[in-house]
């Protein structure tokens, strides 16, 4: 009985550790420009860690007969409260056309 508690009670304090420590949260992140006004990656980057955000993958798309460029990547930040903050910075860029983030499961 004694181990069986012992047991519980460690894996409860696991459980608590787990949800207290930092995670890292991950999304896929699309951008579309039109031709001629392209922000270049150099810059995205800036602006993407000044919102907390570190870049994992980079994909590159050229679209609509080569009238739309687009970028499509991975981000991740420790915090998800980032995810909102991103989305207001990009939707008050006028070059930006589109774009779409999505936060990927655990």
């Amino acid at each position: 009985m004694l181990g069986t508690l012992a047991a519980l009670f460690t894996l409860a304090t696991l459980r608590w550790l787990e949800w207290r420590v930092t995670r890292q949260c991950f999304a896929r992140l699309t951008l579309c420009f039109a031709k001629g006004h392209i922000m270049s990656q150099d810059e995205l980057e800036r602006i993407l860690a000044a919102l907390g955000f570190a870049i994992h993958q980079v994909d590159y798309r050229q679209t609509g007969s080569g009238a739309m460029f687009e970028y499509k990547m991975v981000v991740s930040t420790f915090a998800l409260k980032n995810f909102t903050a991103l989305a207001g910075t990009l939707a008050g860029l006028p070059n930006v056309l589109e774009f779409h983030v999505s936060p990927t499961a655990e």
